[in-house]
């Protein structure tokens, strides 16, 4: 008895010693050369990735590189990159990943939203007939919906600023206002559009984005809070002493870590762990793991790694276990001894037979620790580097995605510039740019502008020099915005000649479905065609003076009489005056341009108090009766 407790503790003291520790002979785990990559945070439905000829079906957590392609034939899918920044994809949408400033529609819709305080952003979605340049932080929509009829691009921005171009104009755009390209006509005039107004996609995209903003924020870094829903729907935080506030995951108890996945290479990372878990991109490139009585937690972390992992190998296996705290393996191989009063370093530690690796999901190739003999098992060594790659790899010329137009910029060059050889022309497409090779088409003198297939109402807001470009006035309709008012010409001239209020009139505008309402954005009519209003007295009417003549109108409770038209004289009533004499013709002076001579008035014959005429007022000349 005395024997066997003596011999315990030298046991214990010799598998300690037979440790192997692989922090001495790998580099250390920082990430200190790693960005970390935009990548796939969410699918929902049919989503494939396309790379370099090849198909993904399952892109989930998969790192981004510059020439991806994604479609969305039956489902959504939602890009989150390192800056905070997300593009959401609807259904039937195909977009290409071009760099770090540079997306490309080719049909579907997207929503990008760009996080952050205001500072200058360069970020370009291209379109075939047109591409949208965003400015600064905010939320922007783009939609390319191909027809029978016509091709059309939409780009809206809900908070932020951003510009419409093609080749031949461009249109700014602020907050709740939208534009239309097609081909061989600049963009449309911005549009005002009801931003509240949610459909099934913008309903989905508002879902995506009150997840993450979960209350696991409070315990996360800023690199990984965009996961802080799916922190909460999947497990629980609990406080250790010895980390501080950690997660455990609900999963089954035959979960591990880096096991749920698959690996992939990818340039400038190597081996990078693709994990299944909806929570898995945090998790698996971020912090450490650890393990207390057979249950795992996870350690929060802000750097980021292809994956942070011990490599171990067998002559034809391939293991690997992930670290923890102190950057050593969870679970340490014990030279020569399998399990030793309930440590199991298999637990930990994922084998795959060499041939299959990189080949597919782990969990289908996986060979248990207990299914190796045991000499296989002795055999198991450390090594500082990952497999060398075998089979496919993604070329090198190619660069990861990162951030949303969010990098600092290469040069103050223009936003895009087509350089010909030997001197050739270049097209500007900064602001006020233009092309000296192809000149903007014209209509009339005016830039053609695409017109919108539906319904629209023309934005207030306009910029100086797109008025100077306005085109000329064109007959009304409901489709077609027209010109704000030039400030040269007055909008007091009364639309009647009765009128002596000198209150604007407004202009009217076309409203689909020919109903007509006030508008201030018409332009008048060019001042070469502009007339006078006729001030000719017309039947009906009494013959009222401008406030510049100095006449009086008649009392309102005398009835007036009739005028007669212009061009033939005018007449009294039959019958005599107040006077006794016959009146005489007084003929209307139409157009006259000054106050006409007063005429002399005949004395009054009625005697006081005599009854006074039943005969009707007669007006004078001049303003008297």
């Amino acid at each position: 008895m005395v024997r066997r407790y003596v011999l315990a503790p030298f046991a214990a003291t010799l598998l300690l010693l037979c440790v192997v520790t692989p922090a001495a002979s790998q580099p250390p785990a920082t990430s200190e050369s790693f960005s970390a990559p935009a990548h796939i945070s969410f699918v929902e439905g049919a989503v494939t990735l396309e790379r370099d000829g090849r198909i993904d079906d399952a892109p989930g957590s998969m790192p981004l590189l510059s020439g991806d392609r994604l479609r969305t034939r039956a489902g959504r899918a939602e890009i989150l990159f390192a800056d905070g920044s997300t593009l959401h994809l609807d259904r039937d949408t195909t977009l290409d990943l071009q760099s770090d400033e540079l997306v490309r529609l080719i049909e579907g819709r997207l929503r990008l939203s760009i996080p952050g305080p205001a500072r200058g952003v360069s970020y370009r979605i291209d379109a075939p007939h047109a591409w949208l340049q965003v400015a600064e932080p905010g939320e922007y929509r783009a939609s390319f919906v191909r027809t029978s009829n016509r091709d059309e691009f939409e780009a809206a921005v809900l908070r932020g600023s951003a510009d419409l171009i093609n080749e031949d104009g461009q249109t700014t755009l602020r907050a709740g206002e939208r534009a239309f390209a097609r081909a061989d006509v600049a963009p449309s005039y911005a549009y005002v559009f009801n931003s509240a107004a949610w459909d099934a996609f913008d309903r989905w995209s508002e879902e995506r984005r009150s997840d993450r903003l979960g209350l696991s924020t409070q315990y996360l870094p800023e690199e990984v809070r965009p996961y802080a829903g799916a922190f909460d729907r999947s497990g629980a935080w609990r406080y250790e002493s010895s980390y501080g506030y950690v997660w455990y995951p609900r999963v089954d108890a035959s979960w591990r870590p880096y096991y749920h996945g698959r690996w992939s290479t990818l340039p400038s990372y190597g081996w990078t762990w693709i994990g299944s878990d909806p929570w898995a991109w945090p998790t698996h490139h971020y912090g450490r793991w650890g393990n207390a009585s057979g249950a795992w937690f996870w350690i929060p972390g802000r750097s980021w790694a292809p994956a942070w992992v011990s490599w171990g190998y067998a002559p034809g296996y391939v293991s690997w276990c992930p670290l923890g705290w102190n950057n050593r393996p969870v679970f340490q191989i014990v030279a020569g001894v399998n399990v030793y009063r309930g440590y199991d370093p298999w637990r930990g530690w994922t084998v795959v037979p060499q041939r299959h690796f990189g080949s597919g999901y782990v969990q289908r190739v996986y060979v248990a620790g207990h299914q190796i003999d045991s000499r296989t098992r002795g055999a198991f060594t450390y090594r500082d580097t990952a497999p060398a790659v075998v089979g496919y790899a993604a070329p090198r010329g190619v660069s990861p995605i990162r951030v949303a137009g969010t990098a600092p910029r290469r040069d103050t060059s223009p936003l895009l510039t087509n350089r010909g050889e030997n001197g050739g022309g270049r097209l500007d497409a900064s602001p006020g740019g233009r092309s000296d090779r192809s000149p903007q088409r014209t209509l009339g003198g005016a830039v053609e502008r695409a017109t919108p297939g539906r319904p629209v109402v023309r934005s207030e807001r306009e910029s100086s020099a797109r008025r100077a470009d306005a085109p000329s006035p064109t007959p009304l309709r409901a489709d077609r915005a027209v010109p704000r008012p030039d400030d040269r010409y007055s909008r007091t001239t009364p639309s009647r000649p009765d009128d002596r209020s000198g209150a604007a009139t407004p202009y009217q505008r076309a409203e689909p479905g020919g109903r007509e309402r006030p508008d201030t954005s018409v332009r008048p009519e060019p001042r070469a065609e502009r007339r006078m209003p006729d001030r000719t007295p017309q039947a009906g009417s009494p013959d009222r003076g401008y406030g510049s003549y100095g006449r009086r109108a008649p009392l309102p409770d005398r009835p007036t009489p009739s005028t007669p038209s212009a061009g033939s004289p005018s007449t009294a009533p039959s019958g005599p005056d107040r006077s006794g004499q016959p009146a005489s013709a007084a003929p209307s002076r139409p157009g006259r341009s000054g106050p006409p001579a007063a005429a002399a008035q005949p004395p009054s014959s009625r005697s006081r108090g005599e009854a006074p005429s039943r005969g009707t007022a007669v007006r004078r000349p001049g303003g008297g009766r």
